[in-house]
């Protein structure tokens, strides 16, 4: 509901400064926008998730050669 209000304030902001400029041509601005932050934001995560599986697999891989340094220096 406050993004609502926030929105239709915006808008009327808008219009007021700039008469000439259509609600359809603001609104159209406004999801491109809006379209524009969704799409870094998921570059973002999807880079965040990428590098979380990363370091889960270095880490297995450590472990691993944690396990054979081991059994090497048993022998």
């Amino acid at each position: 509901m406050r993004a609502q209000l926030v929105m239709a304030l915006q808008v009327c902001r808008a219009l007021i400064e700039n008469p000439q400029t259509s609600v359809a041509q603001y609104l159209n601005q406004m999801v491109a926008r809006d379209q524009q932050l969704v799409e870094q934001f998921v570059a973002k995560n999807l880079t965040a998730n990428r590098y979380v599986t990363m370091a889960r697999h270095l880490s297995a891989l450590e472990a691993g050669l944690q396990a054979r340094i081991g059994a090497l220096a048993s022998c």
